[in-house]
């Protein structure tokens, strides 16, 4: 199993380069995909954070109707979301992705993490 603050740094870094693209989808996506990470690696304020980004372009997400990451994780519906995302992108690829794009992958603290989600905050980017 990859390294959870790995698979943060690479789904936050993929969905950061969405959110620059203007790609709603795929970079919430990635946020959901992050927030897992995140919870899976203890960082809670980072997993809600993920979840809050995501309901700002989609209030009407799925992950939206549960109060918090890791009540949407204990969720069986939300769970067989989670299996179909991770088949969307997995960690292999999101890294595979990144490499091909010159990033070189570091593991997440939580520090970067938060700098990452800050800058997605507020309005689109510019086009």
């Amino acid at each position: 199993m990859a390294d959870p603050d790995l698979a943060l740094s690479a789904y936050l870094q993929l969905a950061a380069i969405s959110h620059t693209r203007g790609q709603w989808l795929p970079r919430n996506k990635f946020l959901i995909l992050a927030g897992a990470a995140a919870c899976e690696a203890g960082l809670l304020p980072v997993a809600e954070r993920c979840r809050q980004l995501v309901s700002v372009h989609s209030p009407n997400h799925l992950l939206c109707k549960y109060e918090s990451f890791p009540m949407a994780l204990k969720s069986a519906e939300f769970q067989t979301y989670h299996k179909q995302l991770k088949k969307f992108c997995s960690i292999e690829r999101a890294e595979h992705l990144l490499q091909g794009q010159g990033y070189e992958l570091q593991p997440a603290t939580e520090t970067s993490a938060n700098q990452s989600l800050k800058e997605m905050d507020g309005s689109p980017p510019e086009a």
